[in-house]
């Protein structure tokens, strides 16, 4: 198994794994003939693609977040393409149902949910990304017998001891060091604050649905082809701070003077779990 990272979190990943039948690469996916020199060497025969930037990210260096986010993940595919993997698994998220929130009809988010092609346009470039990639899945897919799945995560937290990623998970890591040392969380950044409430998914139930994506049938329908992953959970933002000071029971938040950039939206009022991945409960929760 190899785990392919521009800079690797070496120590923060040998907390989680450490085997000698697990090797960690430095590469870059926008390189395609490093990264198909090592899937051609290493005789990989499945993929799961993960490397992105996220929103911060992206709105520092857009085109760095064009260049990985749909390159990269191009560049997956057309490896897989060439050399025969099996199988690709896609990251994708929820956000690239987010503008048609208002149009939900139901209990459940279906994973083939109507979109207007302008009223419901992606309202970042991180969630236009997305949305390329999930259709570059499928065009590579029913163009050229690629397999591929793309998993549609809900926002990704988790206790782990490397950098943190989504947003809800950015302000826990935050709002945990804080109450650690019985200082205040000073969160001024309206880009961290969300309205509403959001799904969320633990980091280990990523990693579980990935391997039951990796074994799960292919698609029966040509429709098909996107799973949403969350744990059927709303977190508000008071949730997490409520959270945290239950069980650290230090340190207290401090939201900074409301800016004239608008919080993110983040009222949901479904759940992205209609359907399951074969052995696939999510397990994880906020408190733990």
């Amino acid at each position: 198994m190899l785990l392919l990272d521009l800079s690797p979190a070496r120590d923060a990943i040998n907390t989680i794994v450490k085997d000698p039948l697990v090797s960690v690469v430095q590469c870059d996916v926008t390189d395609f003939h490093a990264l198909r020199e090592l899937v051609s060497t290493r005789q990989v025969t499945e993929i799961v693609h993960t490397a992105a930037l996220l929103s911060t990210a992206i709105r520092k260096d857009i085109l760095a977040g064009v260049r990985v986010n749909v390159m990269g993940a191009t560049n997956v595919l057309e490896v897989a393409r060439q050399l025969g993997v099996e199988r690709v698994v896609l990251a994708s998220s929820t956000i690239v149902g987010y503008p048609a929130f208002g149009d939900l009809k139901g209990e459940f988010f279906p994973e083939d949910f109507p979109l207007k092609s302008v009223a419901n346009r992606p309202d970042s470039i991180y969630a236009a990304t997305k949305v390329t990639v999930e259709h570059l899945g499928l065009l590579y897919r029913d163009l050229y017998g690629v397999s591929t799945v793309s998993l549609r995560y809900a926002a990704v937290i988790s206790a782990w001891s490397g950098p943190g990623t989504s947003v809800p998970g950015r302000v826990l890591s935050m709002l945990v060091a804080a109450a650690r040392t019985g200082e205040a969380a000073v969160i001024s950044d309206p880009f961290m604050v969300w309205l509403g409430s959001d799904e969320f998914i633990d980091a280990r139930d990523c990693a579980y649905a990935n391997v039951a994506a990796l074994d799960a049938a292919a698609p029966r329908h040509s429709a098909a082809g996107w799973q949403w992953r969350g744990n059927g959970r709303h977190l508000r933002i008071r949730d997490a701070v409520r959270t945290v000071s239950r069980n650290l029971s230090r340190g207290k938040c401090i939201f900074g003077r409301r800016s004239s950039r608008p919080a993110i939206p983040r009222s949901i009022n479904g759940r992205f779990t209609s359907a399951q991945l074969p052995g696939m409960i999510p397990l994880g929760s906020v408190a733990q």
